[in-house]
């Protein structure tokens, strides 16, 4: 907790020492319970230094595995937020495995934050991605737990794939609201029974 108060009290350059001591630990700092959070702060405060794109690079280096990390996806989230330089390389790791890291407890969360915040071309592609799957995968998706939250996230993406994808799950209102996760996405969409196009 000091170290994360030095970092957001002090002047960029003088929490330079932070980055030098960290560089070479920079993956491995990622997914420390307090290492993650140091990170996060280092990302918001300190700007674009050359130290802090190395450390960066490392934390991206296992990027596929770190969207899965209960602690290492909240430096990931933080990045897409306040680092657009390294946002093509988080969104090319979700990717890797979209689907699965969609129903994820701790990628879903990075998805949500890249459709947030990435650029209008890469949120695109992720809602391409996730929905060019069969009809059982989109209904999976909603049913999910955390499926359904990337869903709602993907839905506010503006472009012609989320209308279809509203289109879809109208037309699955039944299926959809059998689970809770369902019937809250549902309702978050103005959707309920009955609603069906």
């Amino acid at each position: 907790y000091v170290i994360q108060t030095v970092v957001t009290a002090l002047p960029p350059a003088l929490s330079e020492f932070v980055v030098k001591e960290l560089i070479g630990v920079g993956a491995a700092a990622a997914r420390h319970r307090f290492g993650c959070r140091v990170l996060c702060r280092l990302v918001e405060h300190c700007g674009g230094g050359e130290g802090l794109g190395q450390l960066l690079t490392e934390v991206l280096a296992e990027a596929e595995g770190h969207c899965r990390h209960p602690f290492a996806h909240y430096v990931l989230e933080v990045m897409l937020e306040h680092s657009p330089e390294h946002r093509p390389r988080i969104a090319a790791a979700l990717n890797a495995d979209l689907q699965a890291n969609a129903l994820h407890r701790c990628a879903s969360h990075v998805i949500e934050a890249a459709l947030s915040h990435c650029s209008e071309a890469e949120q695109q592609a992720l809602v391409f991605q996730l929905l060019c799957t069969s009809r059982e995968d989109l209904l999976a998706l909603a049913q999910h737990q955390y499926g359904s939250f990337v869903l709602r996230g993907l839905c506010q993406v503006p472009c012609r794939a989320s209308e279809q994808a509203l289109t879809q799950i109208a037309q699955e209102v039944e299926l959809v609201s059998r689970s809770k996760h369902g019937q809250r996405l549902l309702q978050d969409l103005g959707f309920g029974p009955g609603d069906e196009a």
